[in-house]
């Protein structure tokens, strides 16, 4: 019975040592070239052959892996696409809500306020692995995920940049600009960072689509109107210029040898004077 078994055993692996991988299958290779990531690419279409009525993608994308998309312009409005630079590896649904707040909020708050669009937009941190604010010891970051964008400049048609390390802070234009696009990033992402927030966002504004149980949203600091910031700027310019129209201003210096009507101070100290002469307690 043993050598029965043995016998059996030796005469399949016989066969098995006998098949050459070459001709076991006439079938050609299903895949003659590389798997393309375009995603214009139809499904079932030849590898590596794009539709040719497929729409182009509202963000150009070079190359794909894991959901994460490598995003270097956005938008599709009327104004034409923004340059994203350099260029930022994102996940995709992050991509697609990115692509919509440029087209219906920074884009008409650029030509609201500056009269021009914006063309470019510098980024400073896309995907990276890392815990939160670079702590390897924290919780891990939103970037890990290729889930956040942090946002540094918006360069207008005309050159000029909109840096928000100081435009939080500079022109009433620029001011009402960077709070009116961050009030409206408040509507559409899960988490915004803007100066004021904490010191580790003085320089950028930071968004994100992060998942939280509760269905919180955070967004700091609190969301004001342009308008209003803007308002208040010139305000405090006005009041430096010494507009008597704004509470608090400082009135125009008096003319050289114009002289004012005495105030009650002024004639109290006087007649106390005179009164204390004409007793001959002073001299």
């Amino acid at each position: 019975m043993i050598a029965r078994r043995r016998a059996i055993r030796r005469r399949r692996s016989s066969r098995a040592r006998s098949i050459d991988p070459s001709t076991a299958y006439d079938q050609p290779p299903r895949y003659g070239e590389p798997l393309s990531l375009d995603p214009r690419t139809m499904p079932g279409a030849a590898y590596g052959v794009a539709a040719p009525a497929a729409r182009p993608p509202a963000s150009s994308i070079r190359s794909r892996a894991s959901g994460l998309l490598l995003w270097d312009r956005c938008g599709r409005g009327r104004l034409g696409p923004v340059s994203v630079t350099p260029a930022a590896t994102l996940a995709c649904p992050l991509v697609s809500v990115l692509d919509q707040w440029i087209d219906t909020a920074v884009q008409p708050a650029a030509l609201r306020w500056f009269g021009q669009p914006v063309v470019e937009i510098k980024q400073i941190s896309a995907y990276s692995c890392r815990g939160m604010n670079g702590n390897s010891n924290a919780r891990i970051s939103e970037h890990a995920f290729g889930n956040a964008l942090d946002i540094a400049v918006f360069t207008l048609a005309d050159g000029r940049k909109i840096a928000v390390k100081t435009g939080w802070h500079g022109a009433p234009e620029e001011q009402g600009f960077l709070r009116d696009v961050q009030g409206a990033a408040c509507d559409r992402f899960t988490t915004v960072l803007a100066p004021g927030s904490d010191a580790y966002h003085y320089d950028h504004m930071h968004v994100d689509l992060m998942r939280r149980a509760s269905g919180r949203r955070a967004c700091n600091p609190n969301p004001v109107s342009g308008e209003e910031v803007a308002a208040r700027v010139r305000g405090r310019h006005a009041g430096k210029r010494g507009d008597l129209s704004v509470t608090g201003s400082v009135s125009p210096r008096r003319q050289a040898g114009s002289r004012g009507a005495p105030n009650a101070l002024t004639m109290a100290c006087a007649c106390r004077w005179r009164c204390r002469s004409a007793d001959g307690e002073d001299d």
